[in-house]
């Protein structure tokens, strides 16, 4: 398995990101004992192959094995966002957070499905927020949370204000 996870690595390194999701799927098919291996696959079959049905069936194999675990409800409320399927999105990511109130990935993620439902300056704030918990961490997995909350949050301040949808104002 941990020959498998390296080369894994190795092919994504060199940007061979089918043959490095092939070995990573195999590896968590193998050993789902540890949930943060689901990441990398999971983000390479959204992120790079576009493939989210294949992302949700990973995502359902790390809740399976971890139903408990905060990231295990990130990891399937990210692959509900890339099928589209908001609300279920909405429930695992609001279960990661009443699981881990600190995990940045959860809040960043809440972003991209508030940005998703065009809920703009909702997803600003996440994206605010999923920076500052991510600048406090020592978790090196950190790095592409800033990037991406940065990058998504650039992409809405730079859009034209007529595509920006603001919340509306209810008279009471």
């Amino acid at each position: 398995i941990l020959a498998k996870y390296e080369l894994a690595e190795l092919y994504f390194t060199l940007k061979s990101f089918e043959q490095s999701f092939k070995l990573y799927k195999e590896v968590v098919t193998s050993d789902a004992s540890e949930v943060d291996r689901f990441v990398r696959p999971i983000a390479l079959a959204i992120n790079h192959l576009k493939k989210p049905d294949e992302a949700l069936e990973l995502a359902n194999k790390a809740y399976g094995a971890h139903p408990n675990s905060a990231m295990s409800h990130n990891l399937l409320g990210w692959a509900y966002i890339a099928t589209k399927d908001f609300k279920n999105a909405h429930q695992h990511l609001e279960e990661a957070i009443k699981l881990d109130p600190e995990l940045a990935a959860a809040v960043l993620n809440l972003g991209q499905l508030a940005q998703a439902e065009n809920k703009q300056i909702e997803a600003l704030n996440y994206y605010e927020k999923a920076i500052e918990l991510a600048e406090k961490s020592d978790d090196p997995m950190t790095v592409s949370i800033i990037e991406t909350a940065k990058t998504r949050y650039n992409e809405i301040k730079n859009e034209p204000q007529s595509n920006k949808i603001q919340p509306s104002l209810s008279l009471l």
